[in-house]
């Protein structure tokens, strides 16, 4: 008995097997979809997520501005952790815990932001 391949509605429909997924993201220009989305998120932390995906999945199709930029917002944290450690040895320590949660913001993955919150939290008392 032979076997029936079944097709999908939209392959019967516009003659091609190529999913509104793949065809959105996927391909050889799904990056591109990223880059966009990344200018209205750079800000957040899904920014540093966007950043990471398109500089370890895409890296071989960005500019070396490109690149720079996605680095930029990946460090993001950092820079701010770093204020806030600068701001706590003024003795701004209020200042300090805002600014540390703006790192934790931008990347919510990164432990140590949220030790060093902690650690803000019981000097502020």
């Amino acid at each position: 008995m032979p076997t029936i391949k079944k097709e999908s509605a939209s392959s019967a429909t516009y003659g091609n097997s190529e999913s509104v997924t793949s065809a959105t993201y996927g391909g050889s220009n799904g990056y591109k979809g990223l880059l966009h989305a990344i200018e209205n998120v750079k800000d957040k932390p899904a920014g540093a997520v966007l950043a990471n995906l398109l500089l370890t999945k895409y890296e071989m199709k960005l500019t070396d501005q490109q690149k720079a930029d996605l680095e930029a917002i990946q460090e993001q944290d950092k820079a701010l952790s770093a204020i806030a450690d600068l701001l706590d040895e003024k003795g701004s320590v209020a200042d300090a815990v805002y600014v540390q949660k703006e790192a934790i913001k931008a990347n919510a993955k990164n432990l140590d932001g949220y030790q060093k919150l902690g650690k803000l939290y019981k000097k502020v008392g």
